[in-house]
Parts: structure tokens; sequence; C-alpha cells
């Protein structure tokens, strides 16, 4: 509001020479739009006549209906210095809202506490999977796995050493799978793993060797916790109406593993319901 009186002022130094005048209120326009829209404009714009008015009254400017040679030239700097300060800092501020916009998505797409894909995003993934499996028919699996007796651990050691846990069996997946697999916190102490271009088989040589890793693993050493996971594999199947079956066959393996006395894995087996477990 300072330079719009500054540049109000100025406009009657110079008695509202027509091309000036013209110039100063349009690029100061442009500047006070650009800040605050058009709100802000009409503020800076009464601010801009009463400067105007008060250094006219105060010196008893002589109106001009012509612009001189030298005034016209005077006011060529602002003319081209201002839109291209104007556009730098647009730019400028554009670069930096995109990416803090590109930022708030990879922070929600996140889960907090492992460093993850949230279930939303890897839910998302093995959609995009799924359909592309189907689009050119390449083989594709998945792994889910589930921390065994997590409930334990929570009641005897408290919820901070079983947050410890799962964020060291985060760490332990991310180091196990391929740069290309996807990995995401499925919910509580379950995991999933998007493996695309890997069979059944490949499937279950890497479920094994996620399992050995952990149970290898001290996950909290303060407290000395030790702990293993029971794992379901299953491939990808045309017959699946959508991802949600492929992720339940995985599931349904992952609680067959469970049921046959933990950590271990099971690849899924058509045909078999689901039994409930913790």
């Amino acid at each position: 509001m300072m330079d719009s009186a500054s540049g109000g002022a100025w406009i009657a130094v110079i008695g509202f020479s027509p091309a000036p005048s013209a110039v100063i209120f349009a690029m100061m326009a442009m500047d006070k739009i650009s800040i605050g829209g058009l709100p802000f404009l009409a503020r800076c714009l009464a601010v801009q006549a009463a400067a105007a008015a008060v250094v006219a009254m105060m010196f008893g400017v002589e109106l001009r209906s012509l612009s001189s040679i030298v005034e016209r030239v005077a006011t060529l700097p602002l003319l081209v210095v201002y839109p291209i300060a104007i556009g730098l800092t647009t730019y400028r501020l554009a670069r930096r809202v995109r990416s803090q916009n590109q930022t708030l998505a990879m922070l929600s797409s996140i889960d907090g506490l492992t460093g993850l894909l949230n279930r939303a995003h890897w839910e998302a993934a093995v959609a995009a999977e799924f359909q592309r499996c189907r689009r050119i028919g390449h083989a594709s699996a998945l792994v889910m796995l589930d921390i065994d007796h997590f409930k334990a651990i929570n009641d005897r050691y408290g919820h901070p050493v079983g947050d410890a846990v799962i964020r060291e069996m985060a760490w332990a997946l991310r180091s196990a799978v391929r740069l290309h697999d996807v990995p995401g916190r499925y919910g509580g102490e379950e995991f999933g793993v998007v493996l695309p271009g890997t069979d059944v088989a490949g499937a279950e040589l890497l479920a094994e060797r996620i399992r050995t890793r952990i149970e290898a693993m001290v996950l909290e050493p303060k407290k000395g916790v030790r702990a293993t996971v029971s794992l379901g594999v299953a491939a990808f199947d045309a017959r699946d109406a959508d991802q949600t079956d492929w992720i339940s066959r995985a599931d349904r393996a992952l609680y067959a593993a469970k049921n046959s006395g933990r950590n271990r894995s099971a690849r899924d087996a058509p045909g078999e319901a689901p039994a409930a477990s913790a």
C-alpha cells in the first residue's frame, strides 16, 4: 500500500501526464492483483488516489494533457522491468506451490509409523498391477504377512515397544524386496507386498526370505524383543473379479499359515474358506 501511495504521488508530480500515468497505474495494478486479488487492489487504488490528491493540493500541480518525450522514455524501465519482475516472482511461487503439493501428495500416501505406503495407496498399487496383468498377461503375485502374537508383545512391553517392532518389521520388509516391488502397511501389524513379474514359486522364495530374516532379528534391542511372522502367497488369477479377490486369496493363505502353527508361509489353495486366527 505504501508502494501504491508513492505511485499516486509520482503521478501527481508529473501532472497526471497520460502515458506515464497509465503505465504506472497499470503496472502497480498488476502487482497488487497478483499479490492479493481484487479486494487488495481496491484498497491500494484508494490509497493511490488519496496520495495523488494530497500531492496535487500541496504543490498545485499543473495538469498536462500531453506527455513529453522525456516522460515517455523515463517510463520505459518500469514498463519493461516491472512485468518481468512480477512474472519471475509468480513463476517462483508456482514452483514452490507445485513442490509443496508434491510433498503433500507423498505424505498423504505414506504410513506415518513405517514409511511404507498406507493401505489406500497400497491397494491402489494392487489394483494397477491387477489391471496390468489382465491387459498383458504376465505373472505377478501378492504376499501378505502378519506379526505372530503381536497382542502379547503390546500387553507385555507396551505400545511404544509394539510401535518399534512394527517399524523394524517395515525396515526388514523393505530390505528384503526388490526395488520395483511395492510393500505397504495393510493395517495394524499386517503388511502386503506386490511382486510384479513374479510367479508363485518366486513369491514363495521371497516369503521365506522375509520370514527367516525377521526370525533372526532382535526387533527391539533394549527389551530384547523378537517376533516371527506368518505369510500368505497368492499368484495373479484372471478368474478374480478384481484386486479385492486377489488380496482375499493372499489373506486366506496367511490365515492358513497361522492355523498351521505360525512362523511359516502358505500358498493360496483355491476353494478353501478362510478361518479366523489371532
